[in-house]
């Protein structure tokens, strides 16, 4: 009741003052002015610029009452929230450029291997890790103000002319239509065909909840290893046929072929290869899924006598990103430590390249603070001014590093 009356009581009173400045010239007067003085409703008689004073007030008391008594409190409040939400706005911006790292150890995450964007709807812009584990096929990714997030697994479920379940995947990757993911295609005998596996999938809204695993069914499923054997015969490339098809390969007996990179291109597929090495040099080579044949001539790249473990390819800017770890033949039954001796040594090269022009891949830079101490550098993936990059090893992890002020930012300009 009070608080009704006091609004009243404050509205008539500014009101008159309102009604006087607009009707009465000697009120008026006194108040710009600032000299004489004013009665209003022969209650209330201030002077001159004490008027303007008097309406704020009158104002400050018609919010007041009709709000109620808590106002000062209100304000408060309102001014600490929005405060806490500019504090917090900052923070957020404040993690986002910089480095997340998220080390893994749930069960299918110590092999990440592939890398790739996505097209799935959410506010972040979600990954997808393939993982080099029978069990398991791929992870989703997002990056949040809390950090990376996992969402999974999801498995590939087949059975079909080709055997079953294709996963333990080594890379994947997305070209704005379809997802590809591929084993490494090392051995050929019959017992061991899931190991040569090329994939093409799709992938819907089912991977939002954390506390999940679907099985999906590949739109499509090739093995590549005749094609590919038939391409390093003709180009020269040695490639041990006992190594290929024995079944009890042992550190000794280092594996013929291993797939570890994949970028698309279009239609397109670029294949990396981490072993063999030609002439010391990394070998890249080109798919063509429509035509379900390999095209071109094999890509040789200097790294340093290092193979291929990660690719991706960005059209627009026709770069292309490679990850450079030792080959698989460090291994030795007779000195086990040497199973770790890559670890560590990755390097990332940054190439300018399109794969329909007649020339090769140009090395533009290489670098070395991305390698990451007692693990390989498996996956890469570049989204926007993003770089995203998953190791495997002793010391598994998922990085997103932002690139603003980076030297692969300089050597993108």
């Amino acid at each position: 009741m009070l608080r009704t009356l006091g609004s009243i009581v404050c509205a008539v009173l500014l009101i008159a003052l309102v009604v006087a400045l607009i009707f009465k010239e000697s009120f008026r007067s006194d108040v710009l002015g600032g000299e004489g003085e004013a009665s209003i409703l022969r209650i209330i008689t201030v002077r001159g610029a004490a008027i303007v004073l008097l309406a704020g007030l009158l104002l400050g008391g018609l919010v007041f009452f009709a709000g109620g008594a808590t106002l000062p409190g209100q304000v408060s409040s309102v001014v600490l929230d929005s405060l806490e939400a500019y504090k917090a706005r900052i923070d957020s911006l404040q993690r986002r450029t910089e480095t997340q790292t998220l080390d893994l150890e749930p069960p299918g995450l110590q092999e990440p291997s592939g890398l790739t964007r996505t097209n799935l709807s959410t506010d972040e812009q979600p990954m997808l890790l393939a993982v080099d584990d029978e069990q398991y096929g791929v992870f989703v990714l997002e990056a949040t103000d809390e950090g990376i997030q996992v969402h999974g697994p999801i498995r590939f479920s087949f059975e079909g002319s080709l055997g079953k379940d294709p996963n333990d995947l080594e890379a994947v990757c997305f070209n704005d239509l379809n997802y590809f993911a591929t084993t490494s295609h090392r051995r050929l005998g019959d017992a061991f065909q899931p190991q040569r596996r090329l994939l093409r999938f799709a992938l819907g809204q089912q991977w939002q909840a954390n506390d999940y695993s679907i099985n999906l069914q590949p739109e499509d499923i090739r093995d590549i290893s005749p094609g590919l054997g038939r391409l390093l015969e003709s180009s020269g490339v040695s490639v041990s046929q006992e190594q290929w098809t024995r079944n009890d390969i042992t550190h000794r007996y280092p594996y013929a072929v291993e797939i570890e990179g994949l970028a698309c291109f279009g239609e397109r597929l670029l294949f990396g290869l981490r072993w063999p090495l030609h002439d010391g040099k990394a070998l890249l080579a080109q798919y063509d899924w429509a035509r379900d044949e390999f095209v071109g001539d094999l890509v040789s790249l200097d790294l340093k006598s290092k193979g291929i473990s990660a690719l991706t390819y960005e059209p627009s800017r026709e770069i292309l990103l490679v990850a450079a770890n030792p080959p698989e033949h460090v291994y030795d039954d007779d000195k086990p430590d040497t199973v770790y001796a890559y670890l560590g040594n990755s390097e990332l090269y940054l190439l300018k390249w399109n794969p329909t022009a007649q020339a090769g891949p140009t090395v533009v830079q290489g670098f070395r603070e991305y390698a990451r101490p007692e693990a390989t550098l498996e996956g890469i993936s570049l989204v926007g001014d993003e770089l995203w990059l998953s190791y495997e090893g002793r010391a598994p992890a998922i990085k997103r590093i932002p690139l603003p002020g980076s030297r692969i930012e300089a050597a993108l300009r």
